[in-house]
């Protein structure tokens, strides 16, 4: 079943990391880094793509005034716009750059119920589909301190999000045998 959904950049970038599977990728949201990138995803084969999120046309036409800069290293072999559905309903606009891919966002949540009865309601892993993939703009892999930086910049985000949830549904205090009273 799915029903009607309004995205925003959070919910756009909730789906894309259901899409691109980021349990299995390094994808990273709001990487400073020279020009801001929305997103950042370092394929397996290294590579650096940047994705970046349009709510809007007026949103998406006002990017193309935006001169992009990057620090050495974090130039990205493939860009992308990632786009509601109803963006590009009538096809992709003439203006948008011949290089950069499109991701269309379907517009509607998907929901189901688990076998144990749990109702599930959430972007599935269909929710974001190629509509014209990027052209290559180069094929040199990501350095080792780009990598390694993107990882680090992804656990401490996961971290901040975290820490909150368990400190909130941890015990007030927990006691902790002093190393030296360990028999």
């Amino acid at each position: 079943m799915t029903e009607p959904i309004r995205w925003s950049e959070a919910s756009i970038i909730s789906a894309l990391a259901v899409a691109f599977e980021w349990w299995r990728r390094d994808l990273c949201p709001n990487v400073q880094e020279g020009s801001e990138m929305d997103m950042a995803l370092l394929t397996k084969a290294g590579l650096l793509w940047e994705i970046e999120i349009k709510i809007s046309m007026a949103d998406w036409k006002a990017d193309l005034k935006k001169e992009r800069r990057y620090n050495p290293g974090w130039s990205p072999a493939r860009f992308y716009y990632a786009v509601p559905a109803a963006l590009v309903a009538n096809g992709i606009p003439e203006w948008a750059p011949a290089h950069a891919g499109v991701l269309r966002l379907r517009n509607e949540l998907q929901h189901h119920t688990e076998p144990n009865g749990r109702r599930v309601i959430g972007h599935g892993p269909r929710s974001a589909g190629w509509l014209r993939q990027a052209k290559i703009l180069h094929k040199v892999k990501a350095p080792p301190f780009v990598r390694e930086a993107l990882r680090a910049k992804i656990y401490a985000r996961y971290w901040r999000h975290v820490a909150p949830q368990i400190t909130a549904t941890a015990p007030a205090t927990i006691e902790v045998p002093h190393l030296a009273e360990t028999p």
